[in-house]
């Protein structure tokens, strides 16, 4: 991807959900229109329930997106954010 046409977040994240379905993961998309700071998708695995939010590379979560990552870590859950297919594929264990 060119520097001056950065990949879009919907393309990671499009990429992202092909790869994780393709290694056996459950995904489902977050929606709740009631809450901004929901993370974008769930993943499942073999007991295993994932939270990520993605992001266009180079960009961060927004303040309340973080909190809702760090509220369900501390509840025992969970969340990440990624900016990249590597970052993700660490995250899941994919190779």
């Amino acid at each position: 991807m060119s520097i001056l046409f950065p990949e879009k977040e919907k393309d990671i994240e499009k990429r992202c959900c092909n790869i994780a379905r393709d290694d056996g993961w459950k995904v489902r998309k977050n929606s709740s229109p009631h809450r901004r700071a929901a993370l974008d998708h769930h993943f499942l695995k073999a007991g295993r329930h994932v939270d990520i939010e993605f992001k266009r590379p180079g960009c961060k979560p927004t303040d309340l997106q973080q909190d809702e990552i760090d509220d369900i870590i501390a509840h025992g859950g969970e969340a990440y954010w990624t900016d990249n297919v590597l970052e993700f594929k660490r995250i899941l264990g994919v190779k």
